[in-house]
C-alpha cells in the first residue's frame, strides 16, 4: 500500500491538512476526503484535526474556498489589461473563467457541485464566491453603463454566468461534439488539447458577447 503521509513544520498542520484534502479531492475524488483519511495521511490523529475544522464539511468548505481563490486571481489578471477596452475584459475574463474550469475541474466540480459544501457553505466561502460574482457584475455593468452592451446588467450577468458554467461542464465530462457525427473533442478523459479547448471556448464567448453587443457595435 502507497504510504500518502506527509511532514509539516509545527505550527502549519492546518495549511497541510487543507493540502491533503486538495490531493485528494484532485487525484481520487471528493467522497474519498474522510477525516480518518486526511488525519493519517498527513501523520496526526483524527482530534488533531478537529482543533482546525469543526468537520469534514467545513475542511472541504476551506478546499472550495481555495478554488475561488485560485479562480479570482485568474480572473483579476484578466482584467488587468490597461490597453483593453471593457468589452475586451468581458471577453477575457468570460474566457478566463471557463479556462479555469476545464484545467481544474476537481476543484470547479467541488466549487459548484451537490456536495455537501452547497448545503452548509461557511461565510468565507460564500465571500469567496460573491467575489467572482462581483468581478464579473462590474464589467458588465461597466459594458451596459458605456452602451457597448443592451440590457439589465443583472440580466446579462446571468446570462453570461449561465452560458460559461454551461460550456464548463459540458467541456469537463467531454460532452463537446464537432458535429456531423464526429466524436467529442475532449476525450474520454474530458481534456482534450489546448488547440481545440481554446478554439471551442473563445468561439462560444465572442458568440456571447456578439448577441450582448448594442445596435450599431
Amino acid at each position: 500500500m502507497k504510504n500518502n503521509k506527509k511532514s509539516y513544520h509545527h505550527g502549519n498542520l492546518k495549511a497541510a491538512l487543507i493540502e491533503e484534502a486538495t490531493r485528494i479531492v484532485i487525484e481520487e475524488g471528493i467522497d474519498s476526503v474522510t477525516v480518518r483519511a486526511v488525519s493519517e495521511n498527513v501523520g496526526v490523529s483524527r482530534p488533531a484535526l478537529y482543533r482546525h475544522f469543526r468537520g469534514k464539511n467545513h475542511l472541504l468548505c476551506m478546499v472550495a474556498e481555495d478554488g475561488y481563490k485560485r479562480l479570482n486571481e485568474e480572473l483579476a489578471r484578466a482584467m488587468d489589461r490597461e490597453d483593453a477596452d471593457a468589452l475586451s475584459r468581458f471577453q477575457g475574463i468570460a474566457v478566463a473563467y471557463v479556462r479555469f474550469a476545464v484545467m481544474n475541474a476537481p476543484f470547479y466540480r467541488l466549487m459548484f457541485g451537490k456536495s455537501v459544501v452547497t448545503r452548509h457553505p461557511t461565510e468565507e466561502l460564500q465571500d469567496a464566491a460573491r467575489e467572482t460574482f462581483r468581478v464579473g457584475f462590474s464589467v458588465v455593468e461597466e459594458c451596459s453603463r458605456k452602451g457597448l452592451i443592451e440590457g439589465d446588467p443583472h440580466d446579462l450577468i446571468n446570462v453570461a454566468w449561465a452560458m460559461v458554467h454551461g460550456l464548463s461542464v459540458l467541456m469537463i465530462d467531454g460532452q463537446v461534439d464537432r458535429g456531423k457525427g464526429m466524436h467529442t473533442l475532449l476525450g474520454e478523459s474530458g481534456v482534450g488539447t489546448s488547440f481545440d479547448s481554446e478554439k471551442i471556448i473563445e468561439f462560444a464567448v465572442n458568440t456571447m458577447i456578439t448577441g450582448m453587443k448594442a445596435s450599431g457595435e
